[in-house]
């Protein structure tokens, strides 16, 4: 089955070239091949991974949670994330799905990803702007963007919590986060996989926002 049509009932947001966060839509064998993933961390009680278990993928499912306090699960999602980026060719596929009619599931993800970067050693607002603008250029709902003010003030304690551990926030390269030891990689205008909208060139207009939004350097990507 191909990757569903890319459109902002089933987006696709490309948050790194290894962290794709995405809607259900594409748990299908075939789509997630085309997409390159290697690993799926779904957060939902809601949708199964009967279709793609025992096909080569790892994953990890989390029911227990609520989305109002997700920091319960913070640790066990990071581990996940790491075994991913850890492999050469690792590649993560985030997915939340809505409770019911109307939530904003995407948030779910977002804060993910947002805390795990934080935690990385990025800064909070750096990590906010790189997730919700690269939602954004991928035409992700504009409602599903940030996190709620719930989550809000969970990413403010969790920060709080690593900065008491040492682990202060700080601007830096995605490869500083991602591929530690390998900064300064040149940009890449990838050729979109099938199915996709081709939007790599658009890091371009990233970076443009990391420096009029944060008043930094341009960083590298």
């Amino acid at each position: 089955m191909p990757i569903p049509p890319h459109n902002t009932q089933n987006p696709i947001a490309h948050i790194f070239p290894r962290i794709v966060i995405a809607t259900p839509a594409v748990l299908h064998v075939s789509s997630l091949r085309q997409l390159g993933v290697t690993h799926v961390l779904l957060m939902s009680k809601f949708v199964s991974l009967e279709r793609i278990e025992g096909k080569g993928f790892e994953t990890l499912q989390i029911i227990n949670y609520h989305p109002e306090n997700l920091q319960d699960s913070f640790n066990q999602c990071f581990d996940f994330i790491e075994q991913a980026l850890e492999q050469p060719h690792g590649k993560l596929l985030m997915i939340s799905s809505k409770r019911r009619p109307g939530d904003p599931a995407g948030t779910i993800s977002a804060t993910i990803v947002i805390a795990f970067l934080r935690r990385r050693g990025m800064d909070l607002m750096a990590a906010i702007v790189q997730v919700t603008f690269s939602m954004l250029l991928w035409d992700w709902p504009s409602a599903e963007l940030f996190p709620t003010e719930t989550q809000w003030e969970q990413l403010h304690h969790y920060c709080d919590h690593l900065d008491q551990m040492g682990i202060h926030g700080q601007i830096m390269a995605i490869e500083e986060i991602l591929v530690p030891g390998q900064a300064g990689v040149a940009e890449e205008e990838e050729e979109a996989p099938a199915g996709e909208a081709p939007k790599w060139k658009t890091w371009t207009r990233i970076k443009y926002l990391w420096k009029s939004t944060l008043g930094v350097s341009t960083p590298t990507f």
